[in-house]
């Protein structure tokens, strides 16, 4: 499990951006190389910068870290603190809908499913019922 969500293959949504941004600046640029012909080799050095800058900051700052399953139950509490509670419960309702697709789909190509994916989705049902459970005490 990742600590952002992979949107656009294995890339997270900022790195995405970033990345979107880098090389759609270097095209613009590129374009522009045979209207100023006297400026070439500086276009071509501009472009090279502006490109290995996006490359180091979607890739170094963005980084998306996996977290370890040992650490998920202490990552949720963190995330649990800093959230608004109706968030928190999204969040959990949309990674528990994640992992339990991806048993499902391993079961229907016939492949073994990953000890992995149980742990993290028995861990994700117990921060489901810790949530049903303060719902409960709070509306009774």
């Amino acid at each position: 499990m990742y600590e952002q969500d992979v949107i656009f293959g294995p890339l997270s949504f900022k790195q995405f951006i970033t990345l979107a941004a880098g090389f759609g600046l270097s095209y613009l640029l590129y374009n522009q190389v045979p209207q100023y012909p006297s400026l070439q080799i500086y276009i071509y050095i501009t472009i090279a910068f502006i490109a290995s800058v996006s490359l180091y900051v979607a890739f170094s700052v963005f980084k998306n870290k996996e977290i370890p399953i040992t650490q998920l139950e202490e990552y949720f509490k963190k995330i649990k603190i800093k959230m608004p509670k109706e968030q928190y419960t999204r969040m959990i309702f949309r990674k528990m809908a994640e992992v339990g697709s991806q048993i499902q789909m391993r079961k229907e190509k016939g492949l073994p499913v990953d000890e992995s994916f149980n742990k993290v989705y028995s861990i994700l049902l117990a921060e489901y019922d810790i949530i049903d459970l303060e719902h409960t005490k709070n509306n009774p």
